[in-house]
C-alpha cells in the first residue's frame, strides 16, 4: 500500500531516496532534470535589447524575464505565447507591452530569440 506522500507519476530512483518527499519538490525536482535549451540571440535582438537598457529598464528586465520563460516552456507560461503561422509554425511571440513583441524561433536544442522590440 503507498504511504501517505507517494506520488501520483512515476518518480527517478535517486529521488525515491528520501523517505517523504513533498509532492511538489519531487515535480520541481522532475522538471529541472530536462535538458536546457540553448538561447541563440540574433543582432537585431540585440539591438533591441540595447534601446530598452537605455531608454525603459522596466521594459528591458520584462523582455529578459520573457527570455528566461521561453527557454523554460517555449510554448506557454507567461507573455500570452502564441504562433506566428505566417512566419512560419516554429515561430513564436510573446507580449512584453502592448505595443511591443518578442518573436522566436523554437528548434529542438534551441531558442533563437529574432526580435524584441515592435510588432513582429
Amino acid at each position: 500500500m503507498p504511504s501517505a506522500c507517494s506520488p501520483r507519476w512515476p518518480v527517478p530512483a535517486r529521488a525515491q531516496a528520501s523517505p517523504c518527499r513533498s509532492r511538489r519538490s519531487l515535480r520541481r525536482w522532475a522538471l529541472k532534470t530536462e535538458p536546457p535549451r540553448l538561447a541563440v540571440f540574433q543582432p537585431g535582438f540585440i539591438e533591441d535589447l540595447h534601446y530598452w537598457v537605455a531608454t525603459d529598464r522596466r521594459t528591458a528586465k520584462r523582455l529578459l524575464e520573457l527570455v528566461q520563460a521561453a527557454l523554460r516552456e517555449p510554448f506557454a507560461g507567461i507573455g500570452k505565447p502564441e504562433p506566428l503561422n505566417n512566419l512560419g509554425g516554429d515561430v513564436w511571440s510573446r507580449r512584453i507591452t502592448a505595443e511591443h513583441r518578442c518573436a522566436y524561433l523554437v528548434k529542438h536544442d534551441r531558442v533563437e530569440f529574432l526580435q524584441g522590440r515592435f510588432h513582429y
